[in-house]
């Protein structure tokens, strides 16, 4: 029995030695790889063919087309640029004289600030005028002498 399924084994490996399974074995089994499918005998189905519809396509010719549309869309993309460019250079120079119109009017409203304090300082009187203050101990002031040869309060009274 171990024979028997050795054997079968090897016939099913393709390494049978015996000579009764050999040579047409064989052949049959190189022609079951060989053979070929005959015209007719499967069947063909042709699924989404839209070519038998259309006319035949020459593909020189489309790639001709496309070739053209990105030409086109490059030309158009690069005119965009150059306008966004201008755009841009117009806008930077808007807000360079923007900004140099706003310092002027700062530096103008300084000045006439400055003008008007010094005309408001002129106005005052000189006794009016604020005097520096001074750092230190304040001014003292010397008493007043008596005066003794005066008649005093109490005499002109009575």
């Amino acid at each position: 029995m171990l024979q028997k399924e050795e054997a079968r084994m090897r016939q099913a490996l393709g390494l049978s030695e015996s000579g009764a399974d050999g040579p047409a074995q064989q052949r049959r089994e190189q022609d079951r790889r060989r053979r070929f499918t005959r015209e007719g005998e499967v069947p063909v189905v042709v699924l989404g063919n839209h070519a038998a519809d259309a006319p035949p396509v020459n593909r020189v010719e489309m790639a001709e087309v496309a070739l053209k549309a990105e030409r086109g869309a490059r030309e158009q993309a690069e005119r965009l640029l150059r306008e966004a460019q201008a755009s841009l250079h117009a806008l930077q120079t808007r807000l360079a004289h923007a900004e140099l119109a706003h310092r002027e009017e700062l530096a103008a409203e300084r000045q006439a600030r400055e003008l008007a304090e010094r005309a408001l300082q002129d106005a005052k009187p000189a006794a009016v005028r604020a005097k520096p203050k001074r750092l230190g101990r304040p001014p003292t002031r010397e008493p007043q002498p008596v005066k003794w040869w005066l008649p005093s309060r109490k005499k002109r009274s009575k």
